[in-house]
């Protein structure tokens, strides 16, 4: 059975931070998020900023679906990075159809 874990990040951070942060939010959601599915393939998703982040927030909380949102206490950044339960679902997958890929542009 595949599983997918939908992870977003801020545009506004820099690459090298996009990095860290996601890896932070998926550590964060391995420990919370435990499950017997085995590898879960990631999704990277992005968001503009905080407040796009918190958005996603709500709108997966809306959907029921559960996530780790990190937080980031260096240098005031706030909110960074959010990273799903595992998706197994059909239709909660289909969810995620509605934001774009992370496409990193040098």
């Amino acid at each position: 059975m595949n599983s997918y874990i939908y992870t977003f990040i801020r545009n506004d951070l820099s690459p090298e931070q996009r990095i860290v942060q996601t890896g932070h939010a998926c550590y964060e959601a391995g420990k919370k998020f435990r499950d017997e599915l085995g590898v879960s393939s990631l999704i990277l998703l992005h968001t503009d900023d905080e407040d796009d982040l918190t958005d996603v927030a709500y709108q997966l909380d809306m959907q029921g679906i559960e996530y780790y949102m990190f937080y980031e206490t260096d240098y005031d950044t706030g909110f960074t990075a959010i990273c799903t339960r595992p998706i197994i679902d059909p239709k909660e997958r289909k969810f995620f159809a509605k934001w774009e890929l992370f496409k990193h542009t040098v």
